[in-house]
């Protein structure tokens, strides 16, 4: 009954790792795209007689925006190819894609593995193409 009971707050307990590393990955993305948008243009926006919620929406969340796209890209990226705290607290039988590839690759099982490994590649297209995209604009500094 104690083993089993164990088992049970695995995924609870690994669905808490993969937030917790979520959260400091976006903590820093979003920290980093509000620190970008002057304050000045804020207050400019207030003392025009706009309401705070207003400012927040016109001003506020359209200077941060990219980068909150950005920072929502990273966390899907790193959530999709979590593997060292999956390979640590999955329960006994259950299988996600990069726990997957890991043992048919650890095993050497490279024609195994590699559906898997395209599958992952294919869902990490699309928000990287958006970092790409993003990174590329116009006026930005490398």
């Amino acid at each position: 009954m104690i083993a089993g009971t164990r088992t049970e707050r695995r995924p609870a307990l690994l669905t808490v790792a993969t937030l917790v590393a979520a959260v400091l990955v976006a903590l820093v993305g979003v920290k980093a795209s509000l620190a970008r948008a002057p304050a000045s243009l804020e207050e400019v926006a207030r003392s025009l007689g706009r309401r705070r919620l207003a400012v927040l929406f016109r001003v506020t969340a359209r200077l941060a925006g990219p980068g909150l796209v950005a920072a929502f890209c990273l966390v899907f990226l790193s959530a999709v190819t979590e593997l060292t705290a999956t390979l640590l607290l999955i329960p006994t039988g259950a299988q996600t894609l990069a726990t997957q590839f890991w043992a048919y690759e650890s095993n050497l099982s490279y024609g195994q593995a590699a559906p898997f490994a395209l599958v992952m590649i294919v869902v990490a297209a699309g928000p990287s193409y958006l970092l790409g995209r993003f990174f590329q604009r116009p006026g930005t500094t490398a």
